[in-house]
């Protein structure tokens, strides 16, 4: 494997992620977005694995920096939007939703 490629820590995160060994895709996300932190896509992709892992704050923070890099990130707005609601911040996810929308 390519220890310093981003990318290639992307793609086993996605299929580590496919093949549900979600803590095995964190920690490929996870090292995706230290090699490359503009990776919005890497930060997304963690946030999902992060929210099926029930880590809800750390998905939120992974959702965030993904829409703080690409604004129209139209999914990162919608699983932000449903992770606040699952943490009932309710007003907070319908901006998000609504965001998703926009």
């Amino acid at each position: 494997m390519q220890p310093d490629n981003a990318e290639v820590h992307y793609s086993l995160g996605a299929m580590l992620q496919k093949l549900g060994r979600f803590e095995g895709a964190k920690t490929s996300y996870r090292q995706a977005v230290v090699l490359k932190p503009d990776f919005a896509e890497a930060h997304y992709n963690l946030g999902v694995t992060l929210q099926e892992l029930g880590k809800l704050d750390e998905a939120l923070a992974s959702y965030t920096q993904a829409i703080a890099l690409k604004p129209d990130f139209a999914e990162a707005h919608y699983n932000l939007g449903v992770t606040l609601k699952e943490l009932e911040r309710l007003n907070e996810a319908l901006a998000s939703y609504t965001q998703a929308i926009a």
